[in-house]
């Protein structure tokens, strides 16, 4: 292995699991099981010391998520028996703080979880998933305490700045002022709302290379990444906005293919690229295919769906779905992130629109109210 292929491993490994390699030992996963009883089934995990957990459910296709905080991320070995069970199936992979649990769902189930001491310092996690009557039985007697909120952090990343210039239309706009101000726009009406703290990967006209983004958002502990853009086209007929999320296999579309080449080639001006992100490198490969992973892509797509959705009041829309690449800076294992092109500097239209301050804020309102609905749907709570 020469040392470019070496360092780059290493920087991968630091990337995924920034303590890994000095934290002590983590308390594992001792025992883990499916019980059924009529209409009732739970998921018991046997757990060898503390643990900090969020349950949650995600709709299309039905899933149960658990978040595991301060553990080892693997099972113990052994199958589950699935049948008779509304469960399809159970998949696992690493996340930044623990480990992540995806349970495939035949049908929608209510999820809830409890925490029971099992003395020697040993505890027993059950996640009961009624379905039918029990579900409904289960709602009415539900506790009236509810977790505690926190705000959710929301990693806000303007493209390009200082000497990549992004996208500059036939006026000599520049993609890197248009975008600084969109995402002014959203920080400052982020900040107003108690729901939400934001931060910026860049606040002013400097560069930032695009593995930089990915590890600030990881070192501000962010729940959420959001990407902005407004990038230039082959034709200057093509216009509005459209948005995109990570694919591990290819991208969905040849415009797809085409902006996330355009914006990673950005880290051309750092004038070394980082291999942690490249497409060929083995450890991303590794990730991209993890079961966590997956579960953030189905995150990242419904955050899409949203903002589609309130970009329609405000905007055209280039694409009318959700696309998908290999974007360089969507490449967190456990943060749902987007990268969102606002619409085309190579438009003479759309860039009109874009340098207009009021458009800028009528796009930030946008995000604002999209990000609300997803955390309205996906809460955060205090670990």
């Amino acid at each position: 292995m020469n040392r470019r292929n070496f360092l780059g491993l290493i920087s991968a490994v630091s990337l995924l699991s920034p303590s890994w390699l000095m934290a002590a030992p983590l308390p594992g996963v001792s025992h883990c099981t499916l019980r059924h009883q009529g209409e009732l089934t739970s998921l018991v995990l046997d757990l060898a010391g503390p643990v900090q957990y969020q349950v949650f459910t995600l709709a299309g296709p039905d899933r149960v998520v658990i978040d595991l905080h301060g553990v080892a991320a693997h099972l113990p070995p052994g199958a589950l028996d699935f049948a008779g069970t509304p469960v399809q199936g159970l998949r696992s992979g690493p996340t930044r703080t623990g480990m992540r649990l995806v349970l495939d769902m035949h049908q929608p189930a209510k999820a809830q979880a409890r925490l029971v001491s099992m003395g020697g310092g040993r505890q027993r996690l059950l996640v009961d998933l009624p379905v039918g009557h029990a579900a409904a039985l289960m709602a009415r007697q539900a506790p009236a305490h509810r977790p505690r909120q926190r705000p959710a952090v929301i990693a806000i990343d303007a493209g390009h700045g200082g000497k990549d210039p992004g996208a500059v239309s036939g006026t000599r706009h520049y993609e890197k002022t248009v975008v600084l101000g969109i995402a002014t726009a959203l920080h400052q009406q982020l900040s107003r709302d108690p729901r939400f703290h934001p931060t910026m990967s860049r606040d002013s006209d400097f560069f930032v290379p695009l593995h930089q983004r990915v590890l600030l958002a990881h070192q501000r502990r962010a729940d959420m990444l959001v990407s902005i853009h407004a990038d230039a086209a082959p034709s200057r007929s093509a216009r509005g906005a459209s948005v995109y999320v990570l694919s591990p296999h290819g991208a969905t579309s040849a415009m797809a293919r085409y902006i996330a080449e355009s914006e990673n080639s950005s880290d051309a001006y750092a004038g070394v690229f980082d291999s942690t992100l490249s497409n060929d490198d083995p450890m991303v490969s590794k990730v991209l295919v993890d079961m966590s992973m997956n579960a953030t892509i189905a995150s990242s797509l419904d955050l899409g769906r949203m903002v589609l959705g309130h970009f329609k009041q405000v905007t055209n829309l280039h694409q009318q779905r959700v696309e998908q690449a290999g974007f360089a800076v969507l490449k967190s294992p456990d943060i749902p992130s987007i990268l969102v092109e606002h619409g085309f500097m190579s438009n003479p239209y759309d860039c009109g629109r874009l340098i207009s301050h009021r458009h800028q804020v009528e796009l930030a309102q946008a995000l604002h109210t999209s990000i609300g609905d997803y955390f309205h749907k996906y809460p955060v709570h205090v670990a």
